[in-house]
């Protein structure tokens, strides 16, 4: 028993003067010997995609960065929301679904920024009814028809990413389709759109 006490009272003492080594040691000895018997490879695998959506999340969160960066940062949400499966990764993309939003309400954003959130949002709204209700609620659908509308100044491309959400959007969602019916300018901003080329 003494010597047991010993040699793990030896093995402290040598973690502990290292400080760093010392972090390294708990964290495999965690992975290695704890982990295993707590989470299957596939949760293992699902928490590890959600803490991927997390580092970009704080970014679009944080007002204060260059719009650049939360634009970039939009786009990297959707992409993980996508790739991570319709249960979970999803839904811990739609926390940022907000932020996203109000990104793209801002003024004079430029078009290549404009385009990297719609392009995160068509990932996260993708055949998910839950978060096209939520974009509905935040009046994503009202935005998108003010870019494809004939006096909008947005490029070709921001127009055919708007309409590329607005189909993901109506996707198996009758209350939006609903809501785009009614809309005074939908025909006629699609009629300008479709006499374009669509090609390029």
């Amino acid at each position: 028993m003494k010597t047991t006490f010993c040699f793990e009272k030896k093995l402290f003492e040598k973690c502990f003067k290292t400080g760093s080594r010392m972090i390294r040691f708990l964290s495999s000895f965690y992975d290695n010997y704890i982990k295993p018997y707590f989470f299957s490879r596939g949760e293992e695998a699902d928490r590890s995609h959600k803490n991927k959506i997390y580092k970009p999340g704080r970014l679009i969160q944080n007002t204060q960065l260059p719009t650049a960066e939360r634009a970039d940062a939009a786009r990297d949400i959707g992409i993980l929301s996508y790739t991570g499966g319709y249960e979970h990764a999803a839904e811990a993309a739609d926390e940022n679904m907000a932020s996203m939003v109000e990104l793209l309400k801002t003024p004079y954003l430029k078009d290549q920024h404009v385009i990297r959130v719609l392009e995160g949002l068509s990932a996260i709204c993708y055949l998910h009814v839950a978060n096209q209700d939520k974009a509905q609620a935040l009046g994503l659908p009202d935005t998108l028809l003010g870019f494809i509308s004939p006096i909008s100044k947005r490029s070709f491309t921001s127009q055919r990413w708007s309409c590329h959400l607005l189909i993901i959007l109506c996707c198996h969602n009758i209350p939006i389709i609903c809501h785009l019916k009614d809309s005074n300018t939908l025909q006629s901003s699609l009629e300008k759109l479709a006499s374009l080329d669509w090609d390029g």
